[in-house]
């Protein structure tokens, strides 16, 4: 709901680097504490991005899964020659992220699942399953080879990553992805995605 004049400028260097931005129901309706909290009229807008008042998750949460709610949510996020940099099949309860950095091997990409399924009554983790995630490479990553390896935190403290299995991780040079199917885990998995090849874990082509 509360936007500041700061926050507003940095969704708009977003959107005009190639971001998308989709907000729903009041989200932006007021100024941030600088104001007050004063009502912002008529509401932010960002060109390139998709502002709605409808509020089509609570609708979907409240509804039990509302299926035209379900359907909004797709819709508002479907945009025309643009796809996701990320896709997988993690359930809920598993957080997915994306990282680009380096180190001194070079430059690295790292895809991080934590698990949050806690069974209350017991205070314990259920198990992550073995998930498929799909990412779409950077640029600069297209037709190269690359490699991928992982490691948990149930790993003996010095152990290298581990390898995925050839058959785990594939690469799709012509639409620039590759496709990771992890183990099951259960705290956290990190993978690692390396180009060139040479520094740990099986080539993947």
């Amino acid at each position: 709901m509360t936007l500041a004049d700061a926050d507003i400028s940095e969704l708009r260097r977003y959107v005009e680097g190639g971001g998308r931005v989709v907000a729903t129901g009041e989200t932006g309706t007021r100024y941030g504490p600088e104001r007050y909290l004063a009502s912002r009229e008529p509401g932010f807008s960002l060109p390139g991005a998709r502002i709605v008042a409808d509020k089509p998750g609570v609708t979907y949460w409240r509804n039990e899964r509302d299926a035209t709610a379900a359907r909004r949510m797709a819709e508002l996020l479907d945009w025309a020659g643009w796809t996701p940099r990320l896709e997988t099949d993690a359930p809920a309860t598993v957080g997915v992220n994306l990282n680009v950095r380096s180190d001194l091997s070079g430059p690295l990409l790292t895809l991080d699942l934590n698990n949050a399924d806690l069974d209350v009554a017991t205070d314990t983790l259920r198990s992550a399953p073995a998930i498929t995630t799909t990412i779409r490479l950077p640029d600069e990553w297209r037709r190269r080879e690359l490699q991928a390896s992982y490691v948990t935190p149930e790993m003996q403290d010095g152990a290298p990553p581990v390898p995925l299995a050839a058959d785990a991780a594939t690469v799709d040079h012509e639409r620039g992805t590759v496709r990771l199917r992890t183990p099951a885990f259960e705290t956290c998995l990190i993978v690692f995605l390396r180009s060139p090849a040479g520094q740990g874990g099986e080539a993947i082509r």
